[in-house]
């Protein structure tokens, strides 16, 4: 591994996770260092890991100034966004569209970080956040910014202090490479000493695990992802990602619960009898024409009756499937 560089993801473990989708929970955790104007790489990625929540950092997105339309590939919900008003930062969680996930309210706080509720199998619940902390001066106080991220861990907690089946998952760039997470020391010179020991004891006094060993940005483990139920996940890695760093990708044994997709009719538009619905509209238009002094309102509801009519006469439909299928 070079400086800023990383190995590809193994594809052997890809194909495990596969061959036991129904019982996998795939993270996806990136520092993209701004998401506009990346919309083919971001598709490229999520292709290749196939993940089920992307935890983002360093959105760049700005509040306003860009549609998810912009960057999200199908096949997810509208992501939850926290966007700066200007500038840099920002984070967001997006979540596969066949599991239902909600926003997670979190008052009073000033920590770049956004939390979803997503509903899993038997009535048990999971959390994931995302979360940035920008590095050097622009970071601030890096003691008071881990309190902040504090008042988003309270929450969470009050949410599942009685409920023994949950989980928590917190990925984000903490930007905090000087932390021997084997031991959860503090190397002796770091400049974020008394940050560095605050975020070991916030993560142990809510009882979260930080479990992401590998070097992401020139040998520092600056990306983490920390959970309460550390036995869940079943391997790590670190993929080529969108900026100067890697991507986190976990596998968590975790059961999801699919939104089942209502049916429907679709129109199969490559079988429509076009000679037919041309002799239908001519005789349309000998009768249509003439009347066409009415009202706007009366003359669009005497179009739209037509079209109705000469799609249901002439355009084949089929209905489609209930059952959901893993992107």
């Amino acid at each position: 591994m070079t400086d800023g560089q990383t190995d590809i993801l193994p594809r052997h473990s890809l194909r495990y996770a596969y061959a036991s989708r129904g019982k996998n929970w795939r993270i996806l955790s990136t520092n993209v260092n701004s998401i506009a104007g990346k919309p083919a790489e971001y598709a490229n990625i999520v292709e290749y890991s196939k993940p089920d929540v992307i935890p983002m950092q360093e959105t760049k997105l700005g509040q306003g100034t860009h549609l998810n339309a912009e960057f999200m590939p199908s096949g997810f919900g509208l992501p939850k966004r926290r966007d700066r008003k200007v500038g840099g930062g920002g984070v967001l969680v997006a979540v596969r569209d066949c599991y239902p996930a909600v926003e997670v309210d979190i008052p009073e706080c000033s920590a770049e970080v956004i939390w979803v509720e997503v509903s899993l199998r038997n009535q048990h619940k999971l959390y994931q956040g995302s979360y940035y902390r920008p590095p050097g001066p622009s970071g601030g106080n890096t003691a008071f910014q881990i309190d902040e991220l504090e008042k988003s861990l309270s929450v969470i907690h009050q949410k599942t202090r009685n409920n023994p089946n949950y989980a928590i998952f917190l990925g984000g760039d903490f930007n905090m490479g000087d932390i021997d997470w084997e031991h959860e020391t503090v190397i002796a010179d770091s400049r974020e000493k008394l940050g560095s020991e605050k975020l070991i004891q916030s993560l142990g006094d809510y009882h979260l695990s930080q479990v992401q060993r590998e070097p992401t940005r020139e040998h520092r483990i600056l990306d983490l992802l920390c959970t309460n139920k550390p036995p869940m996940v079943k391997s790590t890695y670190v993929i080529l990602g969108l900026s100067d760093r890697a991507a986190v990708v976990a596998d968590c044994d975790v059961k999801p619960m699919y939104h089942k997709q209502k049916q429907r009719f679709i129109h199969i538009f490559s079988r429509v009898n076009w000679s037919k619905m041309k002799e239908d509209t001519i005789e349309f238009a000998s009768t249509f024409l003439p009347s066409i002094m009415k009202s706007a309102e009366q003359n669009w509801n005497f179009f739209k009756t037509h079209i109705i009519k000469i799609m249901d006469s002439h355009v084949p439909t089929k209905t489609t499937s209930s059952r959901y299928s893993p992107g």
